[in-house]
């Protein structure tokens, strides 16, 4: 763990039993867990007691973050032997306040309302921005003459961007970690917002619609509370701004309501799964980030997609396999392109990325300092993975072609068009030999023209008609150029020759 990122300082007394081989041993592993000692305190009266003051730097949240310190000592103290305890510990709150940077523009000698407006939108910029936190510091540090540079020093004024307020003086900031917690609570309002809108959109006017309007007072309530940063923005006062923050609370449920009357209830699931997938996202790189080498996959990465790329299509052959069995047929008798066979790949891998929730929630349990020991958790994370990995593809690679193949046979039955199922195009046909039927070659079954045919496709030549009587389901192939085949004329319930068809 030498060099690796941290997000929490902390400051830990370890009092320590035992001889110097003992000390020597603990000094050891904290340099390889990266952990700095400060101070060290001789025992006065116990001559095989010392105390050592350390600063410990850990991944993760800061909830919780002197308790996972302690609990890692104790990890420590089993691992290696050690009479060690964590005496005192306690996170070093270090986050500095939110920076105020100040863009550097020419004055002009006549300040007109057109000068004032070109320095407004950046015209007259000298290119020179700095930091300060009030206008009169920072006219100073602006003016100030920097070796080796050809910079004006006079005739310059300072502002802020058109969307930031100037700083009041003798008003506390809020520090950058806090106020990136504010903005990610703002835009996890608002799209939960969108949520409720588009649940209560789907369920108007189900008993229902009480679960989201909970969550809109919810996210309003936590917009609401947030007005402290729109405050120090676009909006001057803490009136304008809950008056914008009504806005912006309105606008997305607004935008989800409409989406949810518009869509019924597939509009809440697709919010639904649109969130579900950012949060599980966020949890696996919670995990990644946390990895000693994690340094390697920008270059593990681009070796292995040339591998994996091809072996794509092959795994959409699986749906296809799967789809014709239900027809009688091998996934050699009709040919699918490429492209179909990777988009059919992409949605079996889309269906088993389900496993990766359990990786996502382990993530998230190590960034709030939930877990500190990885063996068990290993081995509970593949073994979960694996099932349900192994479910879903047998779910999405069993059962649901088959059921696409179900519903396309009902459909022929019933003379209607039957939807196509990645590269395969079902078509309701009539056949016409070319020459004497009796000289047709047939496999499969019998071959008559006045009835209508299945089309599932073509392989080498060989067309593949699948008999939607119940009781010929064995698929037919012929010859593709023994056969014209044209659509089946609609409305009509058998084909005719053209000559008799009226």
């Amino acid at each position: 763990m030498q060099g690796s990122p941290f997000d929490q300082r902390v400051r830990v007394l370890l009092e320590l039993k035992g001889e110097a081989s003992d000390r020597t041993l603990l000094e050891e592993e904290l340099t390889r867990l990266d952990w700095r000692i400060e101070r060290v305190y001789e025992g006065a009266r116990a001559a095989d007691r010392v105390w050592l003051l350390c600063e410990a730097r850990i991944a993760g949240a800061r909830w919780g973050a002197a308790r996972a310190v302690v609990r890692l000592v104790e990890e420590l103290a089993h691992r290696a032997q050690l009479r060690v305890r964590a005496r005192v510990a306690e996170r070093i709150d270090r986050d500095a306040d939110e920076p105020v940077h100040w863009a550097v523009y020419q004055e002009a000698a006549a300040g007109s309302w057109r000068e004032r407006t070109a320095a407004r939108l950046t015209r007259r910029d000298t290119g020179r921005v700095v930091t300060a936190d009030t206008r009169g510091q920072a006219l100073d540090v602006a003016r100030a003459h920097l070796p080796g540079s050809s910079h004006p020093v006079d005739g310059l004024g300072v502002r802020r961007p058109m969307w930031a307020k100037e700083p009041t003086a003798g008003v506390a900031r809020a520090s950058r970690a806090e106020s990136l917690r504010q903005q990610v609570r703002m835009v996890g309002a608002v799209l939960t917002l969108m949520f409720a809108g588009a649940w209560a959109g789907s369920t108007w006017p189900s008993p229902a619609i009480a679960f989201p309007a909970l969550l809109a007072v919810g996210a309003l309530a936590v917009i609401t509370a947030q007005t402290r940063v729109l405050a120090r923005g676009w909006w001057s006062n803490m009136g304008r701004a809950q008056a914008g923050a009504l806005v912006i609370a309105a606008v997305p449920f607004a935008l989800g309501l409409r989406a949810g009357l518009a869509q019924s209830s597939q509009a809440s699931w697709n919010y639904l799964l649109i969130a579900v997938v950012t949060v599980v996202a966020n949890g696996l790189r919670l995990l990644v980030r946390q990895w000693t080498w994690r340094h390697w996959l920008p270059w593990v990465l681009p070796l292995l997609l040339p591998l994996a790329i091809p072996l794509l299509p092959s795994l959409g052959g699986g749906l296809h396999l799967s789809y014709l069995d239900s027809f009688g047929l091998n996934a050699d008798d009709v040919d699918v392109t490429a492209f179909w066979q990777l988009a059919a790949a992409l949605k079996l891998i889309a269906y088993t990325s389900v496993s990766l929730v359990v990786p996502a929630v382990w993530g998230y349990c190590r960034h709030f300092h939930l877990l500190h020991t990885d063996r068990t958790m290993y081995g509970v994370m593949a073994f979960s993975a694996l099932v349900a990995s192994v479910l879903a593809a047998l779910i999405v690679a069993i059962e649901e072609p088959r059921e696409a193949a179900h519903r396309a046979q009902q459909a022929a039955r019933e003379l209607r068009a039957p939807a196509p199922y990645f590269g395969i195009e079902p078509t309701l046909v009539c056949v016409h030999p070319v020459k004497e039927l009796s000289k047709v070659p047939v496999e499969g079954g019998e071959l008559r023209p006045d009835l209508p045919y299945l089309l599932l496709g073509s392989s080498g030549g060989t067309s593949v008609l699948w008999d939607r009587a119940p009781g010929q389901p064995e698929p037919i192939k012929v010859p593709t150029s023994t056969l014209r085949i044209v659509p089946l004329p609609k409305g009509e319930p058998n084909c005719r020759p053209a000559a008799t068809r009226r």
